[in-house]
């Protein structure tokens, strides 16, 4: 049993200098949906309201000259009985007690009522059914038992956090960014991650999504900063909406990233052949570190080229390894044939033969710079521009299915004669929603620089979709000279 000696629900005071007689007390507190009981100072009953009554199944004959205690089928005083500490304290008694008669948790206020010399008169009762309250309690302590047992179980640090704060954390946690409970969780995340941290813990809770992935560094108690990959979700804690969150150190994952993102740039910066003969510019955005979009270009002879451009599936570390095979089969394929569609039709074979399960879009094209002529075979990418001198851009259709996906040579080229200033541009399917919607842009663009430039500018500002995700991005912007 509880005691505090702070306030009472019913402030009843002195009834007596009041001039209240019992009769009125008991209409007053007749309408009080608490159980309210009075009592003399030697516990008998003088009456309860109608929720006293209805609580003890009696009506006020039945109560007449019986004590507090026998309403509860017991023979003596309560141990410890509240009524009598504020008799002899003088004082409003607060008590929680479960009554195992009535298998309930209750909680009391007693009120002792005293005349001008300080003497007590009665005693107010007031009872309140409390158990519904402290079964919720229960299991509220029981779990965070259970939410700690389960956070305590991931071998990677794990947190939830309610309003941004944390409030639960396991060890890992605990050992890697000390102690971080009551901590705002964004005060460990680096700042040029912040905004898109922010931006989708908003997005879980409006969303109420399950599982989320992102990147971001963040900064361990020693002060070392790590790059981790954040699994986040909606979670219910005690209630609350709240956000669980896994955090995994990939600093391994990203180191190895950045030597292949490393090594795919040296291979897209080779020498470019024939730059006397034309102008190449050329833009290579990947959405992570490592891109699955590529570029070659192979020299045939002295007037002739063979060029691909192509968006191989997967990422990361995987897709620099399937881009650096594919170039393997690509150059053995120019080997055979200078020709655009026998390109074509070799690199289906073998993508199918030694790729697996990949599938590679792409779009071959030769110039032959003596015959004036460029040829375009589509392969999964299936159109490019081309602007005859000073005319507007034109969209090109050429029909193609992936590389890989089918045995078949259902295959379609465009061949153009071009004459100096006409341009060609090539992209990848990550540029589709730019030429789509800028192309009075792209017309304006007076030199291949301003338009890779414009292109550049419109990839960072363009609304992609209401997640803000894009795929990787390349254009071959060629102007003949």
């Amino acid at each position: 049993m509880k005691e505090i000696h702070k306030s009472n629900n019913l402030e009843i005071t002195n009834l007596k200098e009041a001039g209240f007689s019992y009769e009125n007390l008991e209409k007053i507190l007749k309408g009080i949906p608490d159980i309210i009981g009075v009592y003399t100072v030697d516990h008998s009953i003088l009456f309860y309201n109608q929720a006293g009554y209805d609580f003890y199944h009696r009506n006020a004959e039945a109560v007449k000259g019986k004590k507090c205690f026998q309403m509860l089928q017991r023979n003596e005083k309560c141990q410890d009985c509240p009524v009598d500490r504020a008799i002899n304290l003088k004082q409003i008694i607060r008590t929680e007690e479960f009554i195992p008669e009535i298998q309930k948790y209750i909680e009391f206020f007693c009120n002792p009522i005293m005349d001008d010399s300080g003497e007590v008169l009665f005693v107010i009762e007031q009872l309140r059914d409390i158990s519904e309250q402290n079964h919720m309690e229960l299991l509220l302590k029981e779990s965070s038992y259970n939410y700690r047992k389960i956070v305590n179980l991931s071998p990677d640090p794990m947190v939830i956090l309610v309003n941004g704060m944390v409030v639960l954390a396991n060890k890992q946690v605990l050992n890697t960014y000390g102690d971080v409970i009551g901590e705002q969780a964004d005060k460990f995340v680096s700042p040029e991650y912040l905004y898109e941290i922010r931006r989708e813990m908003k997005k879980i809770f409006i969303n109420k999504t399950t599982k989320n992935k992102l990147e971001c560094r963040l900064t361990q108690s020693d002060g070392k900063i790590i790059d981790t990959e954040i699994v986040a979700g909606y979670f219910d804690y005690k209630g609350k909406p709240a956000i669980i969150i896994l955090i995994r150190d990939i600093s391994e994952r990203v180191r190895e990233l950045n030597e292949a993102a490393a090594y795919q740039r040296v291979i897209m910066n080779q020498p470019f052949p024939f730059n006397d003969i034309f102008e190449l510019n050329t833009l290579y955005i990947p959405v992570k570190k490592v891109s699955g979009d590529f570029y070659f270009f192979h020299k045939t002879d002295d007037c002739k080229m063979v060029g691909i451009l192509g968006d191989i599936s997967g990422k990361g570390v995987t897709a620099a390894l399937s881009i650096s095979a594919f170039r393997v089969l690509f150059h053995e394929a120019v080997v055979i044939s200078s020709r655009p569609m026998e390109v074509i039709q070799i690199l289906n074979h073998k993508v199918s033969f030694y790729m697996g399960d990949k599938y590679i879009a792409a779009c071959c094209f030769s110039i032959d710079f003596q015959k004036k002529e460029v040829v375009v075979v589509g392969a999964g990418i299936n159109q490019f521009l081309y602007k005859k001198n000073s005319s507007e851009y034109d969209l090109k259709i050429i029909k193609g299915p992936f590389l890989g996906m089918f045995n078949t040579n259902d295959f379609e080229e465009e061949s153009i004669r071009y004459q100096p200033e006409d341009c060609f541009l090539f992209f990848t399917d990550g540029l589709d929603p730019i030429v789509e919607n800028r192309m009075e842009s792209i017309n304006q663009a007076d030199s291949l620089h301003k338009l890779t430039d414009m292109v550049y500018s419109y990839i960072n500002e363009f609304p992609f979709d209401l997640e803000k995700t894009m795929d990787d991005c390349t254009l071959l912007a060629l102007k003949m000279k």
